[in-house]
């Protein structure tokens, strides 16, 4: 799997926290990130996802 949070294009690693993957009880895994961000800026950054069970990538504003 490959989470990121990207800002303008450009991969956002030094402001994204967080990146831990954990099992659920239903043998699930789960992760989250968090990104601080510029309220002015909400709309240049994006949440990235790949993981071999999707079809393509998943992208989320």
């Amino acid at each position: 799997m490959k989470a990121m949070w990207r800002k303008d294009g450009e991969v956002s690693e030094t402001k994204t926290h967080g990146m831990c993957i954990s099992p659920n009880s239903d043998r699930n895994y789960y992760t989250w990130l968090s990104v601080e961000i510029d309220g002015k800026e909400k709309d240049l950054c994006w949440f990235h996802m790949e993981h071999n069970c999707l079809s393509e990538s998943l992208h989320m504003a």
